[in-house]
């Protein structure tokens, strides 16, 4: 699990981490698309690709009990990436 939680979370650019972790916090998509200078439905359609890729390539190689844990494991990575800087 580790390893695909890191591979995916490395393979995010910073816009789809910014997504994530703000959806994660409750942003709504006008507040993400104001920050990022998109409009909402371009904000909606990438949070969906993103998590179709997390359901892809993390998700559903594990059981469901599992799911939570990867999520806040990928959660983590997204944060300690934007914090220093990188995708």
């Amino acid at each position: 699990m580790n390893s695909m939680v890191e591979a995916l979370a490395a393979s995010l650019d910073e816009t789809e981490q910014h997504m994530l972790l703000a959806k994660s916090q409750g942003v709504p998509d006008a507040g993400i698309a104001g920050s990022l200078g998109r409009s909402r439905p371009w904000v909606a359609q990438q949070n969906q690709a993103v998590l179709d890729r997390v359901g892809a390539e993390v998700m559903s190689g594990l059981d469901a009990t599992r799911h939570g844990h990867a999520m806040e494991m990928l959660l983590v990575a997204i944060s300690e990436s934007l914090a220093e800087g990188g995708d």
